[in-house]
């Protein structure tokens, strides 16, 4: 059963997620497991450390680590929210799912309450937003934050962030609260100089800010992991925290603090050929393909991960700092697949650049985490 140790992290600056494309006009809102981890590794290698101490060999085929890595989701106080799933997993009647689908289909993340239900094979029929900002009757209602991106419960207002939380008239606050941010984004105007001509140049940076006490949360199942291994993590997250995460680093993007004494929360673990969905980006080994991915009702959507690789390593070597890594499609987290044998699924894959018109190569591997973290789905889900 993955038993997730709990990180909250709390920005103290903006943040750059990059997104697919060359362009740095836009951010993401979570940081995805690969690009975590990516994050981790970097941080450990410029202690001085190898990065193969986080990994070994699964069988004959594929890196795999001893502890399964979420992705960082948005988080307001104690609420953590959770991706959104397949509409088909909501146990929403055919006619409220068509009335309100253009709805439904916005939503972005599940609070943890709804999040168990649906793990659960409930029902959340009755957990529907009123559209009536007025008739919400009780805490047993649904409520949406962030411009309907996220869907909590009205008993989880509680423990957002006091400046979330109105004093007095429950209703008012209620209303107010899905135009209520999280997070914000926004493009700031940057500016370059050509050294030769002493021109300018003005571009565009996508910037991430959360509210107060509003920012991520990922959990890490440790598994078979040593207290070494722990200790390697723990030392690459605090290094990080100091570096920043992200792009646009060198702006003073990035920088975070964290606590990990959350506590811990359990989900329940796939049998083979069980259903279940991931809190992770999913890159399925060669012997997981094409079972985890057909049959009804397998749902997934397919993310392409390319972007740029910064390799210290490369740059006293005398190679270009910056390099485009190889290409890789993945699995979605909140997608829904099948479990292919027996755990871990998925694997760590080398991108690094491969040129077809030159003999040189990349100087070392850059490993890409795509290891499900794995939730099973339970009662009719399965």
């Amino acid at each position: 059963m993955p038993n997730l140790s709990l990180y909250h992290l709390d920005p103290k600056s903006a943040i750059h997620v990059g997104q697919r494309g060359v362009g740095q006009g836009e951010t993401g809102d979570y940081l995805p497991a690969d690009s975590l981890f990516a994050a981790l590794v970097a941080a450990y290698v410029e202690s001085g450390s190898q990065p193969e101490q986080l990994m070994s060999q699964n069988g004959s085929d594929s890196l795999v680590t001893p502890f399964l890595l979420t992705s960082a989701f948005p988080r307001a106080r104690t609420v953590r929210f959770y991706p959104m799933l397949p509409l088909n997993l909501l146990k929403i009647s055919e006619r409220k799912k068509d009335a309100r689908l253009k709805e439904l289909k916005a939503i972005r993340f599940l609070s943890e309450t709804l999040f168990k239900r649906v793990i659960e094979g409930q029902s959340l029929d009755d957990w529907l937003p009123a559209k009536d900002e007025n008739k919400i009757t009780d805490e047993d209602q649904g409520l949406y934050m962030q411009d309907k991106k996220l869907w909590l419960t009205a008993g989880e207002v509680g423990q957002l962030p006091s400046d979330m939380q109105l004093n007095g008239d429950k209703d008012q606050q209620y209303r107010a609260l899905r135009h209520l941010r999280v997070w914000q984004t926004n493009k700031v105007p940057r500016v370059t100089v050509d050294r030769l001509r002493n021109a300018s140049n003005i571009f565009h940076t996508g910037r991430l800010t959360f509210s107060p006490d509003c920012g991520w949360w990922f959990g890490v199942d440790w598994q078979k992991s040593t207290q070494a291994i722990q200790k390697m993590v723990s030392q690459a997250l605090n290094l990080l925290a100091d570096a920043g995460l992200g792009g646009e680093r060198a702006a003073g993007y990035g920088h975070f603090s964290f606590d990990d004494k959350v506590g811990q929360i359990k989900w329940p673990d796939p049998a083979p050929q069980q259903l279940f969905t991931t809190l992770s980006r999913y890159h399925p080994r060669p012997v997981e393909l094409p079972g985890a991915l057909q049959d009804d009702p397998v749902a997934y959507n397919l993310v392409s991960v390319s972007g740029w690789l910064n390799s210290p390593d490369a740059h006293t070597r005398g190679q270009a700092k910056a390099q485009r890594r190889q290409r890789l499609q993945m699995v979605a987290e909140g997608s829904v697949v099948r479990a292919v044998g027996h755990g871990p699924w998925g694997d760590i894959t080398d991108v690094r650049p491969e040129y077809p018109t030159s003999s040189a190569r990349f100087p070392h591997p850059v490993w890409r985490y795509g290891i499900a973290c794995p939730v099973a789905l339970k009662g009719e889900n399965q």
